[in-house]
Order: C-alpha cells, then structure tokens, then sequence
C-alpha cells in the first residue's frame, strides 16, 4: 500500500513535469532521487525501498537517459499533441476560406473606386483596366469579340488600350470609339470623325486604307473583305 501511494505521487509529479509523463528536471535531466523522495513526502530510504517494489511488479520505465516515465502519460501527451495540432489547422483553413469568401462578396476598392482588375483581367497575369473605361463598356467589347470568333487575347488586349489612350491624348473620345467598335463588330478601335475624307469601315473590318491614301491590290482588298464576311456570318449562327 505503501508503494501505491508513493506511485501515485510520483504520477502528480510527472504531471508538472516540463515533459509530460516523465519525471525529469527542467532541462529533461532525471530527477535526482533526493528532490524525488522529498516530492513523495518520503525519505530517500523509503523512496528507495518502495521504487524497488514497484519495478519488481513492473510499473517502472526509464529511458535511454534513464528517466522514469509512464508510458500511459506520454501516450496520451502524442495524442493530445497530435489532435491539437489537427485542430489549428483546421481552424487555419476555415479562416482562409471565411477571407476569401469575403474578398469575392465584397470585392477591392482602390481610392473608393471599384477596382475593376479582378473581374476584367480573368486569364491574363499583367493588365489591368485603366479607370476612365466603364467596365461593362469593357466587357461588352470582349463580349462582341467572342460573337465575331475573335477572343480578346491579353496581348490584343494591352494593344487596343494603348490605341484607346492615343485617341485619348489626340483630343478624341475614347469611350465612343470602343461603342462604335461594339455597335459595329469591328476587331479594334478607331478615332471617330477626325477625317473627313476618310470612309467609314464595313462590319467586321477596320477603315478603308485607300481612304488614308494607301494603295492596295483590289483583287486582294476583295478577298479579305469576303473572308471578313463569311467569319462574320459564321459568328452570328
């Protein structure tokens, strides 16, 4: 009886250990058996004399560096470690899916303004929409490319911006041309009313290039305006 309640307190002892279930200093040396007994309320003949009792009945465990242990406790240290780990990540997942979840209802404003790079750039690493074009105009103009077999590639994309930004700086209207350009199913973007003697462009094809003075084959010129037609017939099907 005498070795059980020592037992018992040695198991109270291994509880405050800095390394759960073994009874060790601080810095995982074992305890010596002066401080032990002491923590047993034994003296160390006594501690000595039941410690002997308990190893004969198989209770005592040490390690390689000779520390005693219970491997119920250290058992159930890995397992406690083990589900507590589990359980912060988890909660770390929940809480990446709870921002995300955020970001895609909410969205991104830049100086007040809804930034349009999320929706407008889909597909493309390096191009964002410049905030003095609507972002619906936008899609609309990517919408009539997709209509005429002519998907806005992000290359395509960067070059009728810098187009847009020419007649913006040329004193025209960008926002009208891009309307022009839906209205009439044209692949890009051209300067409205700058030239008088300039004619306007069939559907489906740019302006006329012998109205800027520019000589072309009419057998040729025939050719591509038939086969901007017949993509154009094939798209509206």
């Amino acid at each position: 009886m005498e070795a059980q309640g020592q037992w018992f307190r040695m198991l109270m002892l291994m509880c405050e250990s800095t390394r759960y279930g073994h009874l060790c200093t601080q810095d995982g040396r074992s305890l010596p058996t002066e401080i032990a007994a002491r923590g047993c309320g034994l003296e160390v003949a006594h501690y000595e004399l039941g410690l002997a009792e308990l190893s004969n009945v198989g209770l005592i465990h040490t390690d390689a560096n000779g520390v005693i242990f219970d491997p119920d406790m250290v058992e159930f240290a890995k397992q406690w470690s083990r589900l507590t780990r589990d359980s912060d990540a988890l909660q770390g997942r929940r809480e990446c899916d709870r921002e995300r979840k955020q970001r895609s209802t909410t969205g991104t404003h830049v100086s007040g303004v809804l930034s349009s790079s999320l929706s407008c750039s889909k597909g493309f690493k390096d191009f964002q929409l410049p905030e003095w074009i609507p972002l619906e105009l936008w899609e609309g103009f990517k919408d009539m490319r997709k209509k005429i077999r002519a998907p806005l590639t992000e290359l395509a994309a960067k070059g009728i911006i810098k187009d847009l930004e020419r007649i913006k700086a040329t004193g025209g209207d960008p926002i009208a041309a891009l309307n022009e350009s839906i209205k009439r199913s044209w692949r890009g973007v051209f300067e409205q009313n700058r030239e008088k003697t300039c004619t306007q462009p069939k559907v489906g094809q740019g302006p006329d290039p012998q109205s800027f003075g520019v000589k072309v084959n009419p057998a040729a010129l025939e050719r591509i305006r038939k086969r901007e037609a017949e993509r154009m017939a094939i798209g509206k099907k």
